[in-house]
């Protein structure tokens, strides 16, 4: 005769596995249990930490019992050209998994791989449950991972079964700053274009999304910038479509730091540089109150970043704190 036992499996979750009295049951291939969780990236100066706990337990008293696990990040999930999946990055070669490629962290780890754990639940206190934890990475995009856990000897398993001894879990990290949205294209004679150099890795369908704010805001500077000046406003970069890094240089590096939560625009030069462009200082300043500076000093939300000539040629807006 076998017992029975139900999980308890987690990311700052939980699943549980208890255990009751059974005959041999035949196994029953195919149960996979799958989910999705919407993590933020990680920013800098603020990780991100995802936690995984693995845990059997007796559903006759509740007691904890020493199951074994294995835990792999896959990498992306399948299809990774799929802008939903690689978060708007055409590039794949050395995505980072986690923050600065660190390993996945677990006191008892058995598989020397960096996004591999083998372990048992009561190999580490408080001997009840294993955690293993991840630190996100700040890149977006929908991570596969694949969990097998099986019961100890003479249990096995009650319900939502791998097999009679197992069960199997395929969580995906779908990491992402929500709720983004998309600058529409304008129409024919919109105040705004969306006009960005050529790019193979960031397709330029998916660098026009920010907070709901942040767009508002936009249309209505471009607005103000369309009477003051008669021109229309050409929208370069906002934040990719799930936020996140934005490397610019396909380096999964900075720079391009600010253009992570869909809260800054850049502008681009046209013939006029930043701190020429007047009607574009009048339209921001109309809208938007000045940015508060780490010193305590106020700016306007047009911040006119430097050129390569040393001019203060580039622009960029704060459209949101």
């Amino acid at each position: 005769m076998t017992t029975d036992c139900s999980p308890r499996i987690g990311l700052s979750l939980v699943a549980v596995f208890g255990l009751v009295t059974a005959s041999p049951q035949p196994a029953s291939a195919g149960g996979i249990i799958t989910r999705d969780v919407k993590p933020r990236p990680s920013f800098p100066d603020n990780e991100r930490i995802l936690h995984r706990y693995f845990g059997c337990y007796s559903i006759y008293d509740g007691s904890p019992l020493d199951c074994r696990f294995t835990l792999d990040v896959l990498g992306l999930a399948s299809p990774p050209d799929v802008a939903g999946n690689n978060g708007g990055h055409s590039h794949s070669p050395g995505r980072p998994l986690s923050l600065n490629n660190a390993p996945l962290e677990y006191g008892a780890d058995a598989n020397p791989a960096p996004y591999g754990v083998t372990g048992s639940a009561l190999s580490t206190p408080p001997r009840t449950s294993a955690q293993v934890k991840h630190v996100l990475p700040e890149v977006a995009g929908r991570i596969a991972t694949d969990a097998l856990v099986e019961t100890p000897y003479g249990w096995s398993c009650v319900s939502r079964c791998y097999t009679r001894t197992s069960w199997r879990f395929n969580i995906n990290y779908d990491v992402q700053v929500r709720e983004l949205e998309e600058l529409p294209s304008p129409g024919a004679n919109g105040p705004y274009t969306r006009v960005r150099a050529p790019d193979s890795n960031h397709l330029d369908s998916v660098a026009f999304f920010g907070t709901r704010f942040a767009i508002q805001y936009l249309k209505l500077v471009a607005e103000n910038y369309s009477v003051l000046s008669g021109k229309t406003l050409s929208v370069n970069d906002i934040s990719l479509l799930k936020g996140g890094l934005f490397d610019i240089n396909a380096d999964w590096a900075m720079p391009h730091k600010s253009h992570r939560d869909g809260k800054d625009a850049d502008i681009n030069r046209g013939n006029i540089g930043c701190d020429q462009d007047h009607a574009l200082r009048l339209a921001v300043d109309m809208l938007l109150n000045p940015v508060t500076t780490p010193n305590g000093n106020k700016r306007s939300a047009l911040l006119c970043e430097s050129c390569k000539d040393g001019t203060k040629c580039r622009k960029h807006v704060d459209l949101e704190p």
